[in-house]
């Protein structure tokens, strides 16, 4: 018999700590836009289509109106995941969301049967760098949270809307410029270090997110 590979939470707490060098976004607002990102990236294979933008166009309204309660709701809900004992921490996790995600998640979603999670986001995660760069250069200009990481989200589906799809395995991306390569890699180190670490941040959160819907995939969709 297989045995299924355990999840583990406390070996994410540290990477999920918000990063130094000034980036100021709450982890709650991490966290739920994370989901509504991920809820979009989903149905990347279809953004090519009408229905496909209305989708992203429906994703990006979602992240714009995320309540105050929802975030704090999440993050009761992700300090009290944290705290639990680790034999049942992966249940509580992956299987009680709060009530206000799975609005913002359906409100967006297109569901994919056989779709993989893992290579899915595997395909699509160097983009991720074209996106922290974003983050970074309108956190320098002062913009707020929420402005940041829309920006940041809208950007990055962008990106994808422009990539070429292969429905039969993974998204094709290009690789990245050299102008925006160069833009990451001449900035000053102390800039350069606090952009790798929003990405590595948000990397790991989306692929938690990812976990947490494919379970619930799962669970919505029994074979």
């Amino acid at each position: 018999m297989q045995t299924r590979r355990r999840h583990s939470v406390f070996q994410m707490v540290p990477r999920l700590s918000p990063p130094r060098n000034g980036a100021a976004c709450s982890f709650s607002r991490w966290m739920l836009l994370a989901h509504v990102l991920w809820a979009c990236v989903e149905g990347a294979p279809l953004i090519a289509s009408p229905h496909g933008r209305r989708a992203v166009s429906d994703c990006l309204r979602a992240a714009e109106k995320l309540s105050t309660d929802a975030e704090t709701h999440l993050q009761k809900y992700i300090t009290e995941v944290l705290q639990c004992r680790e034999t049942d921490c992966e249940e509580k996790f992956f299987m009680e969301l709060p009530e206000e995600l799975p609005t913002q998640i359906d409100h967006c979603a297109i569901r994919r049967q056989g779709w993989s999670f893992d290579r899915c986001f595997g395909s699509i995660a160097h983009n991720l760098r074209i996106y922290e760069t974003y983050l970074v250069s309108l956190r320098d200009r002062s913009a707020t949270d929420t402005d940041i990481l829309v920006t940041g989200i809208r950007e990055m589906l962008n990106l994808i809307s422009a990539a070429e799809v292969d429905v039969s395995d993974n998204l094709v991306v290009e690789p990245i410029s050299p102008d925006v390569a160069s833009k990451i890699y001449s900035s000053d180190w102390q800039t350069r270090q606090a952009s790798f670490q929003i990405l590595h941040m948000f990397q790991h959160m989306a692929s938690v997110v990812a976990r947490s819907l494919h379970v619930l995939n799962k669970k919505a969709n029994p074979q």
